[in-house]
């Protein structure tokens, strides 16, 4: 009896040392594209064991997603980043904020009438969070990675949209020389002033905007970033009908390689 007892306990150990050392930074650059069905979320672990986190899906299962992705005892959440106030990028944020420690959180604070909205926000105040509104003098350096926001121009707190899309926040997330392009759910308006302001947008992993909508991922928006893989996020027979065929042939004719949650589950790029 008293082997058995050891025989457990040595195994108990032995798995949780063997969970410790798989979990452990690598010094690589890890980007996940979670799972969260019909909405958007993407955690970053930087080679620091930094983590960011960009939109939370539309319900709490971004929860269970970044507990199997991040360390078994790591609670803590360094950057959290709302795009815009749409239920399929918010709703999930709110569980992470009351179960995670929260440092930061950015996002453009528009006005926008919405019960999960307003859950939100009264859920970052509760964490007391160091809060950050959108700009694109807002980065953020976390060493090895930077957080470069480009979009919106300026502060648009407190303002409203007849497209809250449109509001979204904007973002090249460099490491070293590889980078991605978070827009949020911008559309081709938006596109235009981006690639208008700017002049080297070269990314190698674009994710791609309002889930493959036919009203973004323009042919020049593409042609400006370059990138080398395309990630859409949603869900498998969304009544949206997204990604449209429209947006899979623009990005075929330029031979982006396509990833999507909805048929490839969790997806995961390494730097």
């Amino acid at each position: 009896m008293f082997f058995k007892y050891i025989f457990q306990i040595i195994f108990v150990v032995g798995v949780s040392c063997a969970i410790f050392i798989i979990d452990l930074p690598d010094n690589r650059f890890h980007a996940y594209f979670l799972d969260v069905g019909q909405g958007d979320s993407l955690l970053i672990k930087t080679p620091e064991n930094k983590h960011i986190l960009i939109d939370g899906g539309p319900r709490n299962n971004v929860s269970k997603e970044i507990g199997d992705t991040m360390f078994f005892f790591d609670r803590t959440i360094d950057l959290m980043v709302l795009t815009h106030p749409h239920a399929d990028h918010v709703s999930g944020l709110i569980s992470v904020l009351k179960n995670y420690d929260v440092k930061r959180v950015m996002a453009t604070f528009v006005l926008y009438k919405s019960d999960v909205y307003a859950n939100f926000l009264k859920a970052v105040k509760e964490e007391g969070a160091e809060i950050f509104v959108a700009d694109s003098e807002t980065d953020f350096d976390f060493g090895s990675t930077f957080v470069d926001t480009i979009y919106p121009f300026s502060k648009i707190n407190g303002q409203t949209f007849k497209d809250v899309n449109d509001s979204s926040v904007v973002m090249r997330i460099i490491y070293e020389d590889k980078s991605i392009f978070v827009g949020g759910d911008i559309g081709e308006s938006i596109e235009k002033k981006i690639i208008a302001k700017y002049k080297n947008l070269k990314s190698d992993v674009l994710k791609i905007s309002h889930h493959g909508s036919k009203k973004s991922s323009s042919d020049a928006f593409l042609q400006e970033i370059g990138p080398k893989i395309a990630i859409i996020s949603c869900s498998k027979n969304n009544s949206y009908g997204f990604p449209t065929q429209i947006v899979l042939d623009r990005l075929e004719k330029y031979g982006i390689k396509i990833y999507r949650t909805d048929l490839d589950g969790k997806v995961e790029i390494i730097f």
